[in-house]
């Protein structure tokens, strides 16, 4: 993209109010979509053309995608699920998602991503997010804020050391929370104090689970469920 396209571009993203794709994420790269007819790669980012209007799934796998850039998935109204694995992925950019109304599941797993930044997920429709298997080490205070629908969290199988009890602003309705094979040391005082006790799935009443197999606990602090009604399962199985 030369000066005077890039320039055009910043133009349309500023007076259209969206995200616009404006840095490529994607560079021949391997896709399999349903919704589109014919489309086996991808080069730049998905966006609402002509081609792409009816997507609703999104599976990469076994590519180079290092970082994925600001509006590297954006405004695709029929879009659902998102899966991309085994990727060698090191960086998701804030507004790498963007006006996905159906968005239901996000599936990042195995690349190589150590922090996930605020604005990454927030404001999304999500029902599942799963992040198992990267290198996750830090986590932004409001990395899970705004996400009213997210049901299903998976963040096992990372290198995390810390429980925040702010996590969750706005988004209450978090059932399953699994942070299995991690690094944390201390359940803290009121870790759930965003989240609701009990939710209605379907027309099933589920009450939150969390997962903590496999840690380094140490140390759960007075007070570290309170504010929940109910806790349904809490599992701690081999932390030490």
């Amino acid at each position: 993209m030369d000066g005077k396209e890039l320039s055009l571009s910043l133009l349309f993203c500023i007076f259209s109010i969206v995200n616009c794709c404006i840095e490529n994420t994607f560079n021949n790269t391997a896709v399999t979509l349903v919704g589109a007819k014919d489309i086996r790669t991808i080069t730049g980012c998905f966006e609402p053309t002509e081609d792409l209007v009816k997507v609703s799934y999104i599976q990469i796998v076994n590519e180079s995608v290092p970082i994925l850039r600001r509006g590297a998935i954006n405004g695709l109204p029929n879009l659902v699920d998102v899966v991309l694995e085994r990727n060698s992925m090191q960086d998701i950019d804030p507004d790498s998602f963007y006006n996905l109304p159906k968005l239901y599941l996000i599936k990042i797993k195995q690349n190589n991503i150590r922090v996930l930044r605020e604005g990454v997920f927030n404001g999304l429709n999500l029902t599942e997010l799963c992040l198992t298997d990267n290198n996750i080490e830090i986590i932004y205070p409001n990395a899970f804020d705004d996400m009213p629908k997210l049901s299903i969290l998976f963040l096992n199988e990372n290198k995390i050391t810390r429980w925040r009890s702010d996590w969750f602003k706005r988004s209450p309705q978090v059932s399953v929370l699994n942070f299995e094979y991690n690094l944390i040391t201390t359940v803290p005082y009121r870790c759930l104090q965003n989240v609701k006790s009990s939710h209605l799935i379907g027309n099933v009443r589920v009450d939150t689970n969390v997962q903590l197999n496999n840690n380094r606990i140490k140390k759960i602090e007075d007070g570290a469920f309170e504010g929940l009604e109910m806790l349904g399962w809490l599992f701690l199985h081999k932390t030490k």
